[in-house]
């Protein structure tokens, strides 16, 4: 249909576009055309285009629909689309299993922990992105809410028992180099954190045990090795039943010679493995093998401080 070369009205009419040729009134577009910009209803209003030549115009609405605020984001929805991340007057994140509402589009770890009622001497902040990459947030770093990809956070508690100590000296067989297997299938969100975080993750069963390996799992400073392989057993009825503990190879020493506590030998596939005995309450529907790894990590940093 052609066009009169005169001036169009293009109406933003509750997430439609109406497009009014104004010599004859006729609609040229149905109001049934959802503009692929908006993700919410906009208020009534109207922006001023030309068709022909004038594409100045244009170009002035493309970058006024880039600025459009929306009343409320839901980030974990909203990193899921692959979109950029709008303006909101408000924004919704999910610290674990619940969910907060903020007009801040900038809070620093601290302030998000404390919307979950924790502190920094209780917990650890991490935030997760979409396509499983897990990030340390600390206390005072500042996290921007339209972050693209910025999934939801994890609070990961400065809690854990220690098991009985059970300590074996052992030699140690060289490390070979993994040839890495799939015994069974994990499930999706496990898979996409351990792809992104632990390329070369395993899974196998020993004497109908099933394990998930982690090779060239990083050690911090302060210990004899600088990687290991670490494996966690993965629990019949997971993820609503608990994962627990951690198993070294080889075994883990401090480099100040401080007794590490709550350690036992443990078989796999005919290698001594080194159990860490830590134990924590699980919260179905929260925890997941993404923050009983973090909570490794935390085990390690932790136990240099004693």
């Amino acid at each position: 249909m052609a066009l009169s070369p005169t001036h169009l009205t293009l109406d933003l009419d509750v997430g439609t576009l109406i497009l009014t040729d104004s010599w004859t009134s006729r609609k040229i577009l149905s109001p049934l055309l959802v503009c692929p910009c908006l993700t919410e209803p906009l208020n009534r209003g109207s922006l001023k285009m030309t068709n022909g030549n004038n594409q100045h115009n244009v170009h002035e609405h493309a970058i006024d629909a880039e600025n459009i605020e929306i009343d409320l984001l839901d980030l974990e929805k909203h990193s899921k689309t692959g979109k950029p991340v709008p303006k909101a007057r408000r924004y919704r994140l999910r610290i674990d299993d619940a969910f907060y509402e903020t007009e801040k589009q900038e809070l620093t770890g601290a302030e998000i922990l404390a919307l979950a009622g924790k502190s920094p001497s209780d917990s650890t902040l991490r935030q997760r992105l979409h396509g499983g990459k897990v990030e340390t947030v600390a206390p005072e770093q500042i996290v921007r809410l339209d972050t693209p990809g910025l999934e939801r956070f994890i609070v990961i508690p400065k809690e854990n028992t220690e098991g009985e100590n059970n300590i074996l000296e052992s030699n140690v067989v060289a490390q070979v180099a993994p040839i890495l297997r799939r015994d069974f299938n994990l499930p999706e969100n496990d898979t996409a954190f351990l792809d992104t975080n632990h390329p070369n993750w395993e899974t196998v069963t020993d004497n109908g045990i099933p394990y998930v390996i982690l090779n060239n799992f990083p050690i911090p400073s302060g210990y004899n090795h600088s990687t290991v392989k670490a494996a966690i057993i993965v629990t019949s009825g997971y993820p609503l039943a608990a994962l627990d503990m951690v198993y070294f190879f080889p075994d883990l020493a401090r480099t100040d010679r401080r007794m590490i506590n709550a350690l036992a030998p443990h078989t796999i596939y005919g290698q001594q493995w080194q159990r860490w005995s830590r134990h924590y309450n699980w919260r179905p529907g929260v925890d997941d093998l993404t923050i009983h790894v973090e909570r490794i990590k935390s085990w390690l940093d932790e136990e240099l401080l004693k």
